[in-house]
Formats: structure tokens, sequence, C-alpha cells
């Protein structure tokens, strides 16, 4: 118990103080001072300590409405700047945000070498050169967060990834060595959810779907990530809906990832008309235009997409489904031919909804990971980017 502890009471009334500011963007002291029923002596002391340390910045109101004109504070989102990085199967995607979560600066960078060794090697590399770009600050590089698209742990060791085969890997240590930074290493599929969490403002009880090279899950509820006991949830790729269906880089048949991600969705439609090398946005023309053959390959992907999202609904009964998939923002239909094969009455949900972060949403996460450390608050809230 923390009980008479002062020091952790005015870390309390500091998480308060933080998250109002986050809420309205721009508020008074006696704005602040009314929501929150802090004494307006606590709420000063503490918005003195914030404008010294650099975190907030002060604006008189243009207008009046009498007597003297009212100071709104607001962060400083240039005081800082946060990396997020999303290292997916042939890609490794990072962006750099200010501390209201802003991104300032995005690369995409390929994978030659899948290797650990060598992707560590060029994340460091490709992470300095970012970092040697952001505009000068009083605290710089806050943090690094970085998402792994396999099976992470309380710990933040990585236990495995499918896809390039890494196993019982401490990139955290390495990386906050050579850096000198906090860093956090994580899921991604849970750094979408906290993603859609933070920046679309959506609910505290939610699951994201992720659905592109493989599928992953985050999972919010009552406003936290859910990790489960180890820290392994969310692997419904993994949950075989095809009993002795196709083999699986996870070592079982019949993975829900198999049949219904993105990869898989758009392999079938080039295998189905003979161009395998058929680029993407001559893809999406096909898809658009349509036809027997490619509409078969989409039924058979929205059913089997289908399955997946009842298992989900019918576990968690999430408030709402958010699917993070590139086909769907081009073809959102699709997601329409998803819905009409949830016909159980036991689907409860209120909406199920394509993102609007997209391929941003894992970076976005991490970023968010990182400032929400760097803040010490338990909850951040930013304008969609």
């Amino acid at each position: 118990m923390h009980t008479g502890d002062a020091s952790y009471i005015r870390q309390l009334n500091r998480k308060i103080i933080l998250q109002q500011i986050m809420q309205h963007k721009s508020i008074s002291r006696a704005e602040i001072a009314k929501s929150t029923g802090l004494n307006k002596a606590t709420v000063s002391s503490q918005i003195a300590d914030m404008l010294g340390e650099g975190l907030l910045l002060e604006q008189h109101a243009e207008v009046s409405s009498g007597g003297r004109k009212p100071i709104y504070l607001s962060f400083n989102g240039s005081c800082g700047y946060a990396i997020g990085v999303d290292i997916d199967v042939n890609s490794i995607s990072i962006a750099a945000t200010d501390i209201k979560g802003k991104i300032v600066a995005k690369e995409i960078h390929s994978i030659e070498d899948s290797g650990f060794l060598a992707v560590e090697e060029k994340l460091k590399t490709i992470i300095n050169k970012m970092r040697g770009t952001l505009p000068e600050s009083k605290y710089g590089m806050i943090g690094i967060g970085i998402g792994v698209h396999g099976i992470v742990d309380n710990d933040q060791t990585i236990i495995f990834t499918p896809q390039h085969q890494w196993r019982n890997i401490d990139l955290k240590r390495s990386m906050e060595s050579f850096f000198q930074v906090p860093v956090i290493i994580a899921n991604n599929s849970n750094l979408c959810a906290v993603a859609e969490q933070v920046f679309s403002s959506e609910s505290t009880n939610l699951a994201c779907i992720t659905t592109y090279s493989g599928i992953g899950m985050g999972i919010i509820i009552q406003g936290m990530l859910f990790q489960g006991f180890e820290g392994f949830s969310g692997e419904v790729g993994h949950m075989i809906i095809e009993p002795e269906g196709r083999t699986c880089t996870c070592g079982n048949k019949g993975c829900f990832e198999q049949y219904a991600s993105e990869k898989v969705l758009l392999q079938e439609i080039r295998e189905r008309i003979g161009r395998l090398d058929l680029p993407l946005e001559e893809l999406h023309q096909i898809i658009e235009k349509g036809g027997a053959e490619v509409e078969e390959v989409i039924k058979n992907y929205t059913t089997h997409l289908a399955i997946g999202v009842n298992n989900i609904i019918n576990i968690l009964n999430p408030e709402k489904v958010i699917i993070n998939c590139e086909i769907f923002s081009y073809h959102p239909a699709i997601l329409e031919k998803v819905e009409k094969n949830l016909t159980s009455i036991m689907n409860h949900r209120k909406e199920l909804k394509i993102s609007t972060l997209g391929k941003n949403a894992c970076m976005l996460g991490a970023s968010a990971s990182v400032i929400k450390d760097f803040l010490k608050t338990d909850h951040i809230v930013f304008s969609q980017v």
C-alpha cells in the first residue's frame, strides 16, 4: 500500500493532470482543477514543474469573457521524439513522432538477409540515421519501440518468429546498450491495438486483427492491453480452422493465417490468373474489375476469415472488432462479404470496421508505448495523425 506516501500521491496527481491536458489538447489551470477535483495550489505546483521540465507550453487566450485572459496549457510536442519500428517479413518500417504522436519522419527499408544478426545491424543503422535527422530538442530521442511479427513474452524476449525463425532473442538489451535509451519490444498486433485506442479514440474494449503476412490480434480489455499469462495472447493466426489442412510455419496444419491472411489472398489471385509476378497496383485493378475466378478466390477467403472472426467474437465479446488489412482499405466491399457470413445470434458486438491507421498502426503503437513510459502515465490519447 502507498497510503500516506507523499511522493506516490504527487505522482498520481501528475498522471491525472497529464491525462486531462491530453484529453482537452488545450486547457487552463482552473479548468483542470474543476474537472479533476484537485485544489488550485496542487495544480499550479504540478504545472510549474512540468513547465520547468519543458513538457508543457503556455498560451494566453485570444479572447477574454471579462477580466484577465486565461492562460491555456498544451503539450510541447517538440521537446522530444519517439521512434516506432515494425519488423515485417520482407521490410522494416520506421517512423519518428513527437511526444504528441505526430509523425515527423517515416521510411521503409527492405530486408535482404532475414537472419537476426543482419536485421539487428540494419536496425541500428537506420535508427541511428533517423535520430540524426531529428530536430534539436530538450530530450532528443526519448526511446524506441519495436514491433515483431511473432511471440514476445512478458520480459520482452522474442520467443519465436514463424517467418524469420528467430528463437529466444534478447533484442531489448542489445538495443538499449547501443542507443542508451529505453527500448520496448512487443508483438506487432498488440501495438496495433494500442494505436487504435490511442490515435483513433476507439473503445476501451476492442479486438484488433492484423492480416498482412500472417494473422495476429491485439486485445484491449477495460482500457488495458491483455497479454495473457506469459505474454502470448492473441496468436489467433495459429488457431486451426481446417483439420489436416495446409502446413503452417508454426508446425501445425490448417492454421487460420494459411487461409485468411492478405498474403494468401493475393498469392491465390496471382496463381488463379497465372501471373505470379503481377504488381500490386494491377492486382487491385483486377480485384475491382471482378470476374468469376477472382470472385471465387475472394469468396473462399471471406468464408475462412469469417470463421476466425466468428470464433474471436464468441470468445471475447468485444465492443469493437477492427481489421487492419490493406486490401480492405482499397476494397471495403470485401468486409461486407465477411459480415454476411457472421449470421450467428451469438455474434454480439457493436461494430466491425476497417482500421484507418493501416500500416502505420504498429509504428504508432510502438511510439505511443514509448511516450507513455516517458510521461509516466497510465493512458494517453492523441488525435489521429
